[in-house]
């Protein structure tokens, strides 16, 4: 008495959306990164002046200017994507985890710029009416 399996079912044809092709990286995307990532660094260097620091603080306070500029640059970098893509009506918008985390991270670059522009505002006007 011999029992055989029934053949096991064949597995489905992946099928991908009618007029959507998947996002492939491309050169653009690492230029577009390099790009955030240069101008959120400038951004740090132009506003944060490093030189009433003790010596000994300097570097500590560059690598951590270099992490939140990675990190936000590539936050710009993506949500710059997105933005771009949205306005010309091309693309698929955020649909993945990671892809949220980018446009939540620029949101907060943004938020960060404001809130440092303000200070930086606050500061000059303080130090233009000691002098008066």
């Amino acid at each position: 008495m011999e029992t055989s399996l029934p053949p096991a079912p064949a597995p489905a044809p992946a099928v991908e959306p009618v007029g959507q092709r998947p996002q492939k990286l491309a050169i653009v995307h690492l230029l577009g990164w390099t790009l955030g990532v240069a101008a959120v660094l400038g951004l740090y260097r132009a506003v944060m002046d490093l030189s009433g620091l003790p010596a000994e603080w300097q570097l500590g306070a560059r690598l951590s200017q270099l992490g939140f500029g990675l990190a936000y640059g590539t936050a710009l970098a993506g949500m710059g994507l997105f933005v771009w893509r949205w306005a010309r009506g091309i693309g698929p918008g955020p649909s993945q985890p990671g892809h949220w985390l980018l446009v939540l991270g620029g949101v907060g670059l943004l938020t960060d710029i404001f809130t440092i522009g303000a200070i930086q505002a606050a500061s000059l006007v303080g130090k233009r009416a000691q002098t008066r």
